[in-house]
C-alpha cells in the first residue's frame, strides 16, 4: 500500500488553504485529511473526505481553559 503524507507551507495568509481546497475539492476522494480555513472570522476544521465542518476556534467570551496562539483561541 502506497501512503503519502504531504506537508504544504507558505507565509501567513498567502492562500495555502484556498489553493488546497481548489486542488482537492471538498469533499474529495482521499483516505484522510483536513483543512483549517477561516469562516466568518474564526477557524474551523473541514474534513476532506466528507466536507463536514467543525468549530475549531473558541469565542472571546469562552470562560473555559483555552490555548492562545497569536490572535487565535482554541
Amino acid at each position: 500500500m502506497n501512503k503519502k503524507i504531504i506537508l504544504f507551507s507558505g507565509p501567513v495568509h498567502s492562500g495555502k488553504t484556498t489553493y488546497l481546497a481548489n486542488f482537492f475539492g471538498v469533499p474529495c476522494d482521499v483516505t484522510g485529511g483536513f483543512l483549517t480555513p477561516d469562516e466568518n472570522g474564526r477557524r474551523i476544521i473541514v474534513n476532506l473526505e466528507n466536507g463536514q465542518k467543525v468549530d475549531f476556534q473558541t469565542s472571546e467570551s469562552c470562560t473555559e481553559e483555552v490555548l492562545e496562539v497569536g490572535k487565535f483561541r482554541f
